[in-house]
This record gives C-alpha cells, structure tokens and sequence, in this order.
C-alpha cells in the first residue's frame, strides 16, 4: 500500500512537472501571425512576402541569439477586409499570436481596431494610417504625405502648371490621394479635375473623357490590379499621349510596360544587399513589401531577444518606441509618436517593361 502510494506521488509529481515545462516551452515560443493575400490577384505580394519573414527570421536567430523560440503562422485573406478579420481572430484565439502583421491598407485598417481591442501589437504595411489607430498599432511604410512632397516637388520641376487625378476609391488610395491635393495646395500646380472609380470598374473609357475634356498636363492616377492595366490599355486605345504619374500603382501589377516611358513616386527602395540575399535564397527578386515585412521580423526577434521574459504587449510597444532610430533593409527609419516608421521616397521610372531607379 505504501509503495503504491509512493509511486502514485510520483507519477503526480511528474505529470505536474511536465505539465510545467509545457507551459514554460509555450510561454517561451513567441508567435508571429501574418495575415496576408496568399492566393487570387494580390498573391504577387503575398507569396514573396511569406518568403522573406522566413527568410528574415533565419537570419535574425543568427544574428541575436535568443533563448525564446519564434514562429511564424501564416492565413490567407486574399487581400479581402472581412477575410483578414476572420484569419487574424483565428491567429488570436487559436494560435496564441504575440504579433500580427497585416499587408494593404484594406486589410490594415480593417485588423487596426481588433489589434486595439485584444492588446497585441500590430505591424501594418499600408498607404492608410494603420498606425494612427491606437498605441497597439504600427505603419512600415513611407507614409503618403513624403511621397506627396516628392510627386510634387518632381512635378513643379518639370514646369507642371495644371494637373487631373483619377484615384481608385479605398483606404489606400485615398490616402495616397489626399496627401497629393493637400500637397498641391501648397504648389503652384492647379487641379482641373478629378474622377474617382471603386474595385471591380472594367470601363474607363468615359473617365478619360472627361478627364482630358479639361486639358491637364499631366494625369495623377492611383490604381491596382486588375484596374491598373485596365485604365493604362484604355488609355492606349484611346490614342491618349497626355503624361501620366503614379504613386506606386505600377508596384501592384505584373505587366508595369503599361506604364513604359512614365516616372512614378515608389516607397524606400530596398538595399541591394537584401535584394541579392533574397535572389539567392528563392531565386526570384522581391516584390512590394517583402522588405517590409523582412524589416518587422528582423525587429521583433532583435527586441525580444534582449529580455529574458517573453514581452507584454505594452512592454514590446514601449521598446519599439525607446528607440525610435533604426536601420533596416528599407533604410534608416524613425518611428513616430504615433508607430509610423518613417522612410524616404524614391522616383523610379518604367522602361521596356522594367522598373528602374
């Protein structure tokens, strides 16, 4: 009977030991859920995205050894709002995330309040201001008013008197649109009109119309496929030659020639040291935010991996901001006080197809 009781102890004692080091293995492996379009038109951004937070998160072991474990738990919201916010309260209440990271402004803006609501910090790379919406939330991109500066800038230059804006109707391109007009306030470039269309337009040949009924010297567009490469073959058939200048648009479409002999406002640009790492490692270049996102993993693991203890939220919020300076594949950035990461514009221009610096 004694045995029994003896060797009953035991095992208790085991059990609640395992139990322990499972719990302490759980605490100590932090979670990285990525909600991005893996699939559908946007999986131009997606899939090389995915590519380089594994390949930053290997680099970044190697680079700040750490006692914690990370993991990297990817859902597909095909760049669809009401799919992001389904995938990341999945990411949330299933697979415990410690970070979310969203990719597009739709998406971003639509995950913000959740990040807000359940305490989890939140990487957006997004034209919106993902990180104007609460202390949980952050931006990693160029924000739309340095690219605004630059379009302008570039365009007064040029000897740009009067200028027409055809602007596609969501969180992004609105954001990009009104950093231009406030921009254009300042600038002695005057608006002589302006149309706006939303996702799903197929006809644009009535918006060219009228567009060139005011005679601008120069047509400001922002657009995403598929309606990027539907308003430029339009525009060609049309027999339209007025010059055209974007925001990124010829970033988000895999036939950028549309655009050949045009000049566009791009984010930071990544580093040619990244983009040779990237080439060798998956054997394609990177796309759109894949820099991005390789500059959040890099972050999160450098962060971490100074503390003993896995972060809180509010802990790993006020990390980022003690130090506001960084470097990353993007550049030097410095996060504002409202979790921008602020980065320089660059112009690049489309010759036979390629973009070029």
């Amino acid at each position: 009977m004694t045995r029994t009781i003896f060797w009953g102890g035991i095992s208790i004692a085991l059990i609640v030991l395992a139990s322990l080091l499972l719990i302490h293995t759980q605490e100590e492996t932090i979670v990285i859920g990525v909600s991005a379009p893996l699939s559908g038109d946007f999986s131009i951004i997606g899939q090389p995205l995915e590519q380089a937070m594994h390949l930053a998160l290997e680099e970044a072991m190697l680079q700040h050894p750490s006692e914690h474990q990370f993991r990297l738990v990817f859902e597909d919201d095909q760049f669809r709002p009401n799919l992001a916010i389904a995938t990341v309260n999945k990411l949330i209440s299933q697979d415990n995330a410690h970070v979310i990271v969203t990719a597009g402004s739709p998406t971003g803006m639509a995950v913000a309040p959740l990040a807000q609501q359940h305490q989890i910090p939140h990487f957006g790379i997004a034209s919106a201001d993902v990180g104007g919406q609460g202390n949980m939330n952050f931006n990693h991109w160029t924000p739309p008013r340095k690219q605004a500066e630059l379009l302008v800038q570039t365009l007064e230059e040029e000897g740009i008197r009067t200028i027409a804006l055809i602007t596609l109707n969501h969180e992004g391109g609105m954001a990009v649109r009104d950093a231009v007009v406030d921009e254009l306030d300042t600038s002695s470039i005057r608006i002589v009109g302006e149309e706006l269309f939303t996702q799903g337009t197929t006809d644009f040949r009535t918006i060219w119309q009228k567009t060139l009924e005011q005679t601008p010297d120069v047509v400001f567009f922002v657009a995403q496929t598929p309606e990027f490469e539907l308003l430029l073959r339009q525009r060609q058939e049309l027999g339209i030659t007025t010059p055209v200048v974007t925001i990124e648009s010829p970033l988000y479409s895999e036939q950028p020639e549309l655009f050949d002999g045009n000049w566009f406002v791009d984010a930071a640009a990544h580093s040619e040291e990244f983009v040779h790492s990237f080439e060798q490692h998956t054997g394609r270049q990177p796309f759109v935010f894949s820099g991005n996102a390789y500059d959040i993993v890099m972050l999160i693991v450098e962060i971490q991996s100074q503390f003993d203890e896995v972060l809180t939220a509010e802990q790993f919020v006020q990390a980022i901001h003690a130090q506001p300076e960084r470097t990353g594949v993007m550049g030097d950035f410095i996060v504002d006080t409202d979790g921008t990461f602020l980065t320089e514009a660059t112009i690049k221009h489309v010759q036979q197809g390629e973009i070029i610096s």
